[in-house]
């Protein structure tokens, strides 16, 4: 019986070791990607609730972000990535990058240059410009990726 605990213990610990490894090696590989137009459905909260309309979001390129824990409707606080708009710089569609890493977030926070707030449930990712060679962050959904 002592020998099934310690089996059943050791297979999830066993597939988190491998899962980790196999995120490291895909974020340390070279994956090309395109830049295209970043947008999401708005979540609704409410009588409806669900999907909302279809919004664009804000074509830019950020050199660094923020890590906040905000609260989320009927979710607590949730680790968010905080931006804000005015430190970005536009990049244009179809311009070439390499993938870095993911961030962690799965919820952005952006204030906008008018000083208004937006939360959108989408994470941002590394990149390089190719062209260039600048590094930093953008909306995870902005970029085609190759592979």
């Amino acid at each position: 019986m002592k020998t099934l605990i310690q089996v059943v213990i050791l297979i999830p610990i066993t597939l988190f070791v491998m899962n980790c490894s196999s995120s490291e090696n895909h974020s340390n590989s070279s994956t090309s990607g395109t830049i295209i137009t970043p947008s999401l459905e708005v979540e609704q909260y409410g009588d409806g609730g669900g999907k909302g309309p279809r919004v664009e979001l804000p074509l830019m390129f950020w050199p660094a972000f923020e890590y906040k824990r905000l609260v989320r409707q009927g979710k607590g606080k949730i680790e968010h990535c905080f931006i804000k708009e005015i430190n970005g710089t536009n990049i244009d569609i179809g311009t070439l990058v390499t993938f870095i890493e993911d961030a962690t977030c799965f919820y952005t926070y952006i204030e906008m240059e008018n000083g208004a707030p937006r939360n959108f449930h989408v994470g941002l990712m590394k990149i390089k410009i190719n062209e260039t060679g600048e590094i930093g962050w953008i909306w995870n959904n902005a970029v085609d990726i190759s592979n």
